[in-house]
Parts: structure tokens; sequence; C-alpha cells
């Protein structure tokens, strides 16, 4: 669970925040058009991957991923990602303890999401698509790295804080998976419907 640690603290954070703008929000009467109908969204946001191989301990990685897409209805929609590392972050942290650091040099990702209003401010949803992580480490002089494309799936909580606006908050418990090796991801962005 320590791999977690600073993506769970985040992720706490953003829910109590969502949980209680939500509660606030609930005493004020509903405002037509919260939940997103039909059309294009864009969004921005931060991601925490923890990295695992089997005989490798777990590395936690930043990245940083635009998203855009198309809802079908308040309900279903397509939503694709282009990720990479956090600019500045050289994926350094363990670099001295232990050569081999990860960084992620590109995420590519086509998710179905499925959502679920749970109020006129809050959506649960669904992801489940195929994802692409390339991964990139520099022991010494040599370069080393690992790519896979495999199925990913997630779970997550929309805030929808404004008419169109939303902060989106997502636990991957499969963002991809190579041979011998897993990561997994929580995310916070920012979606914008038009």
């Amino acid at each position: 669970m320590a791999r977690y640690r600073s993506a769970w603290v985040a992720g706490a954070i953003g829910v109590a925040l969502a949980s209680a703008a939500s509660v606030a929000t609930a005493a004020t009467p509903a405002q037509p058009g919260t939940t997103p109908g039909e059309g294009w969204f864009l969004g921005l946001g931060l991601g925490s991957m923890s990295y695992v191989e089997p005989q490798y301990r777990a590395d936690t990685l930043s990245y940083l991923y635009v998203q855009a897409g198309w809802r079908f209805n308040a309900h279903l929609g397509l939503d694709g990602r282009i990720g990479t590392d956090l600019p500045g972050d050289c994926g350094c942290g363990y670099y001295y303890s232990d050569p081999y650091s990860p960084k992620v040099r590109s995420l590519y990702g086509l998710y179905l999401r499925g959502t679920v209003p749970l109020s006129t401010h809050l959506d649960a949803y669904a992801l489940a698509g195929y994802a692409n992580l390339q991964l990139d480490a520099v022991p010494g002089q040599a370069a080393y790295g690992s790519a896979a494309h495999s199925a990913s799936f997630g779970v997550g909580l929309g805030w929808n804080f404004l008419d169109r606006g939303a902060i989106d908050l997502e636990l991957m418990p499969r963002m991809a998976q190579g041979e011998g090796w897993r990561a997994d991801a929580l995310n916070l962005g920012f979606r914008w419907q038009f």
C-alpha cells in the first residue's frame, strides 16, 4: 500500500472536496444542464502511476495527459487520451538506490465511458478500453525501456461544478500490463464539454 501513499492522499483530498461540494450544492435547487449530454469534450489531467515488476520494487511515476472525446448521451461516451512524463520530472526518484528509474515516455488510450448520474452534480463512471504505455529508464549510460499494448479499465467520480466543466477523480487498477510488469494509476483531471 506504500506505493500508493502520495496518490491516495491526493485522491482522498479530491474525494473529500467533491463530497463536501456535492453536499453543499445539494441544498441549492438543481440547475438544468449540469449533467452534460451529447457533445465533444476536452480535458487535462495529472496522474500517479504505480509500476510493479515481481523482481523489482514498485515505482511511482507522475504523468500529464490530455483527453478528448464524444458523449453520445448522458450515459455513454468515447474517451481518448494521450500522455507523457511531467516536464522536469526525470523519473530519478530511486536512481541512487536502484539505477533502473522508469519514466512515462508515452501513453495512449481509447476507452468506452459508461456514466451513471448520482445527482445533478456528481457522476460515477467506468472506463474500458485499450492502452499503449511506453516506459523508459536510464541505468548509467544504457537505455532500457518497456512497452505494452493491453486492455485497460478503471472507475471514477466526476463532479460537475460548472454547467459544462467537471473535475474527474479516477482509479485505473489496470492502466496497462506488459511481459512481467503491470501499471496501475490514480488520475485527477479537469474536463470541459462543448
